[in-house]
């Protein structure tokens, strides 16, 4: 697998832009939600509720820190950052393989 530079949340926001209108599935349970970018928090709008949740992003940032030191994707490494990991992380993979291609 190809060395990845760290992840910077502009980056991440920017890819966050392109996923917008598109169902993503989480890694372990393949739940559908969408995303969306907002001015202050990425939105993430699970298809099972329809309840949207807010994730600011120095939260984000902080998931993004955690990730660039131990360049997990498994969800409970980041749950003391974040109930929403599940769905950043899948962005997170999406971008990955997106910028790996």
């Amino acid at each position: 697998m190809p060395v990845i530079q760290e992840i910077n949340i502009e980056s991440l926001k920017e890819f966050a832009k392109s996923l917008e209108g598109k169902f993503l599935f989480t890694k372990s349970r393949k739940r559908q939600f969408l995303v969306n970018v907002l001015e202050e928090a990425l939105e993430f709008i699970p298809q099972s509720s329809g309840i949207a949740r807010k994730e600011p992003y120095n939260n984000l940032n902080r998931v993004i820190k955690h990730f660039n030191g131990c360049r997990s994707i498994e969800s409970k490494e980041y749950h003391a950052l974040t109930y929403n990991s599940v769905y950043i992380l899948k962005i997170v993979e999406e971008y990955l393989s997106a910028i790996t291609k």
